[in-house]
């Protein structure tokens, strides 16, 4: 946030048009509300409508609805990679998450980054590896899909985040507890460290080193009052 107070400040003082970093919805919706407390013009952009990581820009109100371009997208031949292989080689390479946007892996259509301007001939010059996958440049564009789920139906004592964390990753309960303890725990991307916090459906929960759930639904209960429910785990 303290990043946030000095671009705009610049803005104010030097009527810049300037760019956070890419930000995560929850971190995007705090830092819209302290942004919405100046009179200053902003807009956010992830590089395609309903980017789950977006920066905002930031510019003089009296800019009007400014058409700025700061989000760059790399486009690649799909290599037998994940998401989490291509991330780890970009950080590989020294690169601030918070400069990386989205990135969208599709077997049929190829890999997408979304990055910010300043990074993309650096980019171009240098990421050629998805661990020891090569990474071959295209031209393809890219358009929203429906994100892939593989859906799961469970039965749960309680709606708990570490009895639900313990049922989609396979987990015990005290396995579950001192990840979420030792920080390594998101809900809707909100870092939270309470074990006993009651989920309701539509949560997201990204645990760090396992990947990410939703509980898509609670179903019912059952006669000895446990939970069915359905998780989703993107594909």
């Amino acid at each position: 946030m303290k990043k946030i107070v000095d671009k705009i400040d610049m803005v104010l003082k030097h009527h810049e048009i300037l760019s956070t970093d890419f930000l995560n919805p929850y971190d995007r919706e705090c830092a819209l509300t302290l942004i919405r407390k100046f009179p200053i013009g902003y807009h956010a952009d992830g590089g395609y409508p309903d980017a789950e990581r977006q920066l905002i820009y930031l510019y003089p109100d009296y800019f009007g609805d400014t058409a700025i371009c700061d989000v760059v997208m790399l486009s690649y031949a799909y290599g037998d990679v994940t998401h989490r292989d291509v991330l780890g080689a970009l950080l590989g390479l020294g690169i601030d998450r918070t400069k990386v946007g989205d990135i969208v892996v599709e077997e049929d259509r190829g890999i997408f980054i979304f990055v910010k301007k300043e990074l993309a001939d650096f980019l171009n010059f240098e990421f050629h590896h998805a661990g020891r996958i090569p990474l071959v440049k295209t031209d393809v564009s890219f358009t929203r899909r429906v994100d892939k789920v593989t859906e799961r139906q469970v039965i749960i004592s309680s709606l708990r985040v570490d009895v639900v964390l313990s049922a989609a990753f396979h987990l015990s309960r005290s396995q579950a507890a001192s990840l979420i303890k030792n920080d390594k725990l998101t809900v809707n991307f909100k870092p939270t460290a309470k074990v006993h916090e009651i989920l309701s459906s539509g949560d997201i929960l990204s645990l760090r080193g396992y990947g990410r759930v939703t509980l898509y639904e609670v179903q019912k209960k059952t006669k000895k009052d446990n939970y069915v429910v359905i998780l989703h785990y993107p594909v």
